[in-house]
C-alpha cells in the first residue's frame, strides 16, 4: 500500500519543479517572440532581466512564502543569472578579444541592411527615383548606416557595388515597391490592351546589384514597348513585372506564382532557374553549400542584426569547424561527370516543382516559360574549359579520378523541358558569346549591367514566339479581359 505522505511529497516535488521552471520557460518563450519581431537585441535582454527582477521583488513584497514562492524565486534568479551572463559576455567580448570582435563586425557588413561608408568612396549614386536616375557622389558627405530594410515596402536598401567594365564603385539605393520588390508599382488590375509578363526568381530577378532601369526585365519592357505603340496593334503596351527575392528556390517560386503572380492577370509567367536552386529546395544541401562557400549562415545573420557579437562569433567558429569537414560544395557536384545520387534526387525534386508551375499556368490559360540563367562558372568554362577545370581542381580537395561535365545541368534541364513540353530559354550561350565578342564581363556580382543587356536581348528573342502564341489563342486576356486566375477561386 502506498504511503500517503510519500505521494504528497512526490506531488509537492513535481509542483515545486514546475514552479521553478516557469520563470525560465516564460523568459525563453518571450525572448523568442521578441527576437523574431525586433532587432533591438540589448533591449530584449534588458527587458527580460527587469521582468524577472520585478517578479522576485513582487514575491518578496507580497511575502509569498512557502515552497511555491521559493521555487518561483529560484527560477527567476536562475533566469537573471543567465541573462546577466550573456550581457556580461557581450560587454567583455570587445575588451578581451578585440581582434576577433573586429573580424566579426567586418564579416557582419555583408548582413542585409548595408554598412556605413563615406560617399566619397563611391563614384556614382543610383537613386532609382522618378526623375533622377544617376547622381555624382558628393565627397565628404557621410552615409549613415542603413536600417534593416530588406524587402520592406516603401523603404530603401543600400547596395555597394563595383562596375567591372567601366571600373567605378557605386551606391545603388534600392527602393522597394508596395509589394516589397525592387520594381515599379503595378496595379493588380491590368489595363485594357496591355500584355503582361511576370518574372519569378531569386537574386537574379531581384537584381539589387544594378539600377532599376538597367535590370533585364526593365530593359526588356522598354524594348517591347518601343515596337508596340500603334493604336492599330492588338496590344498597346507591355508590363514586365519582377517578383524576385534572393535565396529562394523553385518551391518558393511555386508559392509566389500561386499567391502573387496570378493577381496581376499575366499573359506569360517566366520562372527563372538558378544553378543553386536545387540546393535552395533541399535544406541540408543548402546549409552544406553555405558552409562550403564560407558564407555567413542565417543564424549568424540573425545574431549580427541583433547586436549579439559574442554569440555570433561562437556560431561562426562552429560553422568554420563544419566547413573544414566539407571537401566540395554540393553546388559544384551537379557538374560531376559521375552521377551523385543525392544531387540527382535534389535536382529531380526541383524539376518536378517547375513542372508543377507549368501545369498550374496551363490550367489557367497562362503561357509559361522557364529561363536557365546560367552561372559565371559555366560562362568561364565555355570561354576557357581547360583553365576553368584546372582552377576547380586546385580549389577543392578532390582525388585524381574526379571529372567535370560543365554541360550536365544545362542538358538535364533541356532534356526535362523537352520531355514535358515546357518552353525553355537558355542564357549561358548568349552570355558567353557576348563576352567573347566584346571582351566585356557579363558577370560582376551576379549579372553586370552589360550582362543584363545581353540577357534582355536573349529573353526578347525567346519570348517573342510565346507572345505571338498568346495573342493568337482564343480567349486570351487581350481579347477577353476576364480570366479566372485568382487564387481564391482554386
Amino acid at each position: 500500500m502506498t504511503n500517503p505522505g510519500t505521494v504528497n511529497r512526490f506531488h509537492r516535488m513535481l509542483s515545486a519543479s514546475a514552479a521553478w521552471l516557469a520563470p525560465p520557460a516564460m523568459t525563453i518563450a518571450l525572448f523568442l517572440v521578441l527576437y523574431n519581431n525586433l532587432n533591438q537585441g540589448w533591449s530584449i535582454l534588458a527587458l527580460l532581466l527587469l521582468l524577472n527582477v520585478a517578479l522576485v521583488i513582487v514575491i518578496r513584497w507580497q511575502s509569498l512564502a512557502g515552497w511555491a514562492g521559493s521555487s518561483v524565486t529560484a527560477g527567476s534568479v536562475c533566469a537573471i543569472a543567465a541573462l546577466a551572463t550573456v550581457m556580461g559576455v557581450e560587454v567583455l567580448f570587445p575588451v578581451l578579444l578585440p581582434r576577433e570582435y573586429a573580424q566579426v563586425r567586418e564579416l557582419a557588413k555583408g548582413v542585409k541592411g548595408g554598412s556605413e561608408r563615406d560617399l566619397e568612396w563611391f563614384t556614382v549614386v543610383f537613386t532609382n527615383g522618378e526623375t533622377s536616375e544617376v547622381q555624382p557622389a558628393v565627397a565628404g558627405r557621410g552615409s549613415e548606416e542603413a536600417p534593416i530594410a530588406w524587402h520592406r515596402s516603401g523603404q530603401v536598401f543600400q547596395y555597394h557595388g563595383y562596375e567591372p567594365n567601366e571600373k567605378f564603385r557605386y551606391l545603388n539605393l534600392v527602393r522597394w515597391n508596395q509589394r516589397g520588390y525592387f520594381d515599379k508599382d503595378y496595379p493588380y488590375a491590368k489595363p485594357a490592351h496591355v500584355f503582361r509578363i511576370v518574372f519569378i526568381g531569386d537574386s537574379f530577378v531581384e537584381a539589387v546589384q544594378v539600377p532599376l532601369r538597367s535590370t533585364f526585365h526593365k530593359v526588356l519592357e522598354d524594348s517591347l514597348n518601343r515596337v508596340s505603340t500603334s493604336d492599330q496593334a492588338p496590344i498597346r503596351g507591355f508590363d514586365v513585372i519582377a517578383l524576385g527575392s534572393s535565396g529562394t528556390g523553385q518551391e518558393n517560386h511555386l508559392s509566389v506564382l500561386r499567391d502573387e503572380a496570378v493577381l496581376y492577370d499575366p499573359d506569360i509567367v517566366v520562372s527563372t532557374l538558378c544553378q543553386n536552386d536545387f540546393c535552395d529546395d533541399d535544406p541540408p544541401l543548402r546549409k552544406e553549400r553555405t558552409l562550403a562557400m564560407g558564407d555567413v549562415t542565417t543564424e549568424f545573420r540573425s545574431l549580427a542584426r541583433h547586436g549579439y557579437w559574442a554569440m555570433g562569433f561562437a556560431v561562426r567558429r562552429f560553422n568554420e569547424f563544419q566547413m573544414n569537414r566539407i571537401k566540395i560544395s554540393p553546388e559544384l557536384l551537379q557538374w560531376s561527370a559521375a552521377s551523385v545520387p543525392r544531387i540527382e534526387q535534389a535536382w529531380h525534386r526541383t524539376l518536378e516543382t517547375i513542372r508543377a508551375q507549368s501545369d498550374f499556368c496551363r490550367s489557367r490559360g497562362i503561357q509559361f516559360a522557364l529561363v536557365y540563367l546560367g552561372s559565371e562558372l559555366e560562362v568561364k568554362h565555355a570561354l576557357d574549359p581547360q583553365g576553368t577545370s584546372a582552377a576547380l581542381r586546385r580549389m577543392h580537395r578532390l582525388d585524381d579520378t574526379f571529372g567535370w561535365d560543365m554541360s550536365r545541368s544545362l542538358n538535364r534541364v533541356k532534356s526535362y523541358c523537352e520531355d514535358h513540353g515546357i518552353p525553355m530559354i537558355s542564357l549561358p550561350e548568349p552570355l558567353a558569346h557576348a563576352q567573347k565578342q566584346t571582351g566585356k564581363a557579363v558577370f560582376g556580382d551576379h549579372y553586370s549591367i552589360f550582362g543584363h543587356e545581353i540577357a534582355a536581348a536573349a529573353l526578347e528573342a525567346g519570348l517573342t514566339p510565346l507572345i505571338a502564341k498568346a495573342l493568337d489563342r482564343p480567349g486570351t486576356s487581350q481579347q477577353s479581359q476576364a480570366r479566372p486566375a485568382r487564387p481564391e477561386e482554386d
